[in-house]
């Protein structure tokens, strides 16, 4: 069974690479001052803008949209979370988006 990946740490390694971006050092000094080897920090920045994480949102998808009557829409979470909602229920789907947000804001402070 694959382990669920684990946002602290892609949230820890953010950190890292945007206070990289705000140093004169070079990424092998870096790291050493951070004791991170440079493998970790070259496979976590490759990662990170590979675009699994836009903006603070996961990158979610529509996954099946069910005809008339039932109109259920099942979402996939790329951490394999599934929820399954009505599609014209737009109230619960911003508020799930909205509560993500907060979530993933919230985390990363």
């Amino acid at each position: 069974m694959a382990r669920m990946p684990d946002p602290a740490v892609r949230q820890r390694w953010q950190r890292l690479i945007r206070s990289y971006d705000d140093t004169d050092c070079s990424i092998a000094e870096f790291c050493e001052l951070h004791e991170i080897s440079t493998a970790s920090f070259y496979a976590w920045r490759r990662r990170l803008k590979s675009g699994d994480h836009a903006d603070g949102f996961l990158k979610v998808e529509i996954a099946e949209l069910k005809p008339v009557p039932n109109c259920a829409a099942t979402v996939h979470f790329g951490c394999g979370t599934r929820i399954e909602i009505d599609s014209r229920d737009t109230e619960t789907l911003l508020h799930i988006v909205d509560r993500l947000r907060r979530d993933d804001q919230g985390a990363s402070a």
